[in-house]
């Protein structure tokens, strides 16, 4: 993977992108586009095959699992991305790899440390933090504080409620122990 990750900052303003998925606890489909973006920055291209075996166990799903079950949690993942959140094409062919297609997300971007938010196997790290992180980020690339803004005002402007950035810096909290 990338030392740091390109992140498009529509991926954060936008209600139908990160924030739905923070507000649906839809933290695999989260961890699988970040995967996923990942993976197209480092090889250069939107357009790629992945094997639906390894994208799972990189997810962090056991390896005791059958190849069929590893393959039906990306799967329903994949058209989570493609049909809630629009944010990449896929075809499936039967038993092999997939073909995914990345959507563009137009305007400006902002850079983070993938180690930062691609750790799908750290059980501390989670949803609300890494979306915490990455608006701690965005804010940071517009030479803004995090902390100098107050939780509502953050929930507001990135579309969660604010129990949710009250919770995410109580999960900073317990991450930094």
């Amino acid at each position: 993977l990338p030392k740091s990750l390109i992140i498009p900052k529509g991926l954060l303003s936008s209600k139908e992108y990160f924030s739905n998925m923070v507000t649906r606890y839809d933290n695999r489909p989260l961890d699988l586009y970040l995967l996923l973006l990942a993976h197209s920055q480092a090889i250069n291209k939107q357009e790629f095959f992945i094997s639906l075996e390894t994208m799972a166990l990189s997810l962090g799903m056991p390896r005791s699992w059958d190849d069929t079950a590893l393959r039906r949690q990306v799967i329903k993942s994949l058209k989570k991305l493609q049909n809630r959140y629009h944010l990449l094409k896929v075809t499936f062919f039967y038993g092999q790899d997939a073909a995914i297609s990345l959507i563009d997300i137009p305007g400006e971007s902002f850079s983070i440390s993938s180690d930062q938010i691609i750790q799908p196997q750290d059980k501390k790290l989670t949803m609300r933090l890494k979306f915490l992180f990455l608006l701690e980020a965005l804010l940071k690339d517009e030479g803004v504080d995090i902390y100098s803004i107050s939780q509502p005002a953050l929930a507001k402007r990135f579309n969660v409620d604010r129990a949710t950035i009250r919770d995410a810096f109580q999960d900073l909290r317990n991450y930094k122990e």
